[in-house]
């Protein structure tokens, strides 16, 4: 069974079009207050545009998110079936400011349950052949992800820094060495992050990531010291590698017993072409072509996965 997306850039091009006004031309305008901020820091107006500026533009990507998901959810299909999603704007609106406070008010301990809460919500309301996905996610298991691969690490290299850095802060080599850590933090971070998502029922089927953990990193670690290397000229290669790579270990199944998997096969050389064009049609373009590249981009990786019959690991480059 194939997937496809139907999505065209003139089917969207209205909400992309708000997108640039109601965001990027704010995101515009505070760098220009920012900058007078810092050359007269008692003016009291310029902090007040900032803020309203910075407001005006989480309204407008909250708001527009849901017509956003609602085009592109509902134009892929599976064997010419398409998914739905029926997520409401006022509903999105209010849990994601709910949320945004109760992590203000609780200094960011509240964030794995804002962050579940709100997977729960995108996944569950989106269905295919009228019934409901569910995301199995809990928020305590987030929190001990996040302790485990970023907050623990985090501090243990300030600890580190603190006791051997002095006199280094500033220097090439201390900013190499930091973004070298950062970067090896990341590695994990992203990898059971995105486990921890990837658990999902649908109906009497568990979708779930079938990985090896070492291997998985290695994947990562490989496909970004790639990309680093290259200047980024590889990374639509290093993407599309890492897609297929956990595309192929995401399994379905029945009452414990895996039944089918996701598939996906690319031509790499293709893929970096298709991906780099769209990205430097839309420079040409100052960005107005976006709409139809993220189509396109979209399209590139939706119609190269399939869902197949499960087979034993071998099969699975």
């Amino acid at each position: 069974m194939n997937f496809s997306f139907t999505l065209k850039g003139r089917d969207w091009i209205g909400l992309y079009l708000a997108v640039f006004v109601f965001y990027f031309i704010p995101a515009i305008a505070m760098q220009f207050f920012a900058r007078h901020m810092q050359k007269d820091p008692s003016n009291v107006m310029n902090l007040v545009v900032l803020f309203s500026l910075f407001i005006i533009m989480m309204l407008s990507m909250l708001i527009l998110a849901t017509p956003i998901l609602n085009k592109i959810i509902n134009s892929i299909h599976l064997n010419d079936r398409p998914l739905n999603y029926s997520g409401k704007i006022v509903e999105f609106v209010f849990l994601n400011i709910g949320g945004l406070l109760l992590c203000i008010i609780t200094v960011g301990i509240y964030f794995p349950w804002y962050v579940t809460k709100l997977m729960r919500y995108l996944v569950g309301k989106t269905s295919y052949n009228n019934s409901n996905f569910i995301f199995n996610g809990k928020g305590l298991h987030l929190l001990g992800l996040l302790a485990a691969t970023l907050l623990l690490p985090m501090i243990l290299y300030s600890m580190v820094i603190a006791c051997i850095g002095r006199g280094l802060n500033g220097g090439i080599f201390f900013a190499i060495f930091s973004q070298i850590i950062v970067f090896l933090v990341m590695i994990p971070y992203i990898y059971w992050i995105y486990k921890w998502m990837m658990n999902i029922t649908y109906k009497e089927y568990l979708i779930k990531w079938d990985t090896i953990a070492i291997q998985s990193m290695g994947k990562i670690l490989l496909e970004m010291v790639l990309t680093i290397i290259t200047l980024g000229i590889y990374y639509p290669v290093a993407f599309a590698k890492l897609y297929q790579y956990f595309i192929r270990r995401t399994v379905i199944c029945r009452q414990d017993i895996k039944t089918l998997a996701l598939n996906a096969q690319f031509n790499f050389v293709n893929a970096w072409k298709i991906v780099w064009s769209q990205l430097l049609l839309t420079i040409v373009t100052c960005g107005i072509y976006g709409a139809w590249a993220y189509c396109r981009i979209i399209d590139l990786f939706i119609s190269n996965t399939s869902l197949v019959k499960y087979k034993e690991p071998g099969y699975q480059n």
